[in-house]
């Protein structure tokens, strides 16, 4: 059996489970099982900054009040710094968020295309859009 072991990895526990009948014909039977453990509280940001650099950023940081530990006393989580030379590059947490985005309806759909700059996914929303609109006649619609 293994644990988390704080960085995110996760391990995995194996069962071997087996039974023999105590009276009659002694029938038996067997099952192996392998149950994968993860961590209960996933990993997640608590706190984002984008700055511009010019010199030196100092930042305060401190664990949440309420942070996790592992088994050992430890506080599970850290701090995952990076820099680029603009911003134009990409931001790639914010692109991880949109790919993992989890909602559907017609304007989050939209919001995920256009934060991923996705043209497949744009034109996919633009076809579909028609069936959106109301199906009653025009004249039946409050004037704007």
């Amino acid at each position: 059996m293994g644990c988390d072991d704080g960085a995110g990895s996760s391990a995995s526990l194996d069962w071997n489970v087996s039974a023999t009948e105590q009276a009659g014909p002694k029938a038996s039977d067997a099952v192996k099982l392998t149950q994968k453990i993860a961590a209960a509280i996933p990993v997640s940001s608590q706190q984002a900054t984008i700055a511009q650099v010019d010199g030196t950023l100092t930042l305060s940081v401190a664990p949440s009040a309420d942070a996790s530990r592992l088994s050992d006393g430890k506080l599970r989580g850290g701090i995952a710094v990076s820099l680029q030379p603009k911003l134009d590059d990409g931001l790639p947490g914010v692109r991880r968020w949109f790919e993992r985005y989890p909602y559907n309806c017609l304007e989050q759909q939209t919001s995920r295309a256009l934060g991923l700059m996705d043209a497949a996914q744009w034109q996919g929303m633009l076809t579909r859009m028609p069936s959106y609109r109301s199906r009653r006649p025009r004249e039946l619609l409050p004037a704007v």
